[in-house]
């Protein structure tokens, strides 16, 4: 009788340990691209508009977020997509031109959807 309790406690705690290594770095995943790409989003609109100073100061709050982010995906995450993302992210920050930026822009994005692709279930990321 007292193993049958044992038994089942110890299936409820392995249980609810792989729902939370299923479930947590996948919300984080989300969390982090959500706030990525509106950095994103937002130095492609100040770019398109001409200002300038704005989208280079998305873009530097967009390196900051992934500095500051990104490590803890390499946890659950292949490193080679991490760190190419955090090159795009870096590379697009110190520059100037219009044109530049919105180039830039797309580097950081293409990488923040093949992430944001990787936690999500469907038969497209099963093959």
């Amino acid at each position: 009788m007292r193993f049958n309790r044992i038994r089942r406690t110890v299936n409820l705690i392995v249980a609810a340990l792989l729902l939370f290594l299923f479930i947590v770095p996948g919300l984080y995943l989300s969390r982090t691209t959500d706030a990525m790409l509106r950095f994103v989003n937002a130095a492609e609109q100040a770019a398109l508009s001409g200002d300038l100073p704005l989208a280079q100061r998305e873009l530097s709050a967009l390196s900051e977020t992934t500095r500051e982010k990104l490590p803890v995906c390499k946890l659950f995450l292949d490193h080679g997509a991490v760190d190419a993302l955090l090159t795009a992210v870096e590379a697009a920050a110190p520059l100037s031109e219009r044109e530049d930026l919105l180039v830039a822009a797309a580097g950081p994005r293409c990488g923040v959807e093949q992430l944001r692709e990787i936690e999500l279930f469907s038969l497209k990321t099963l093959l």
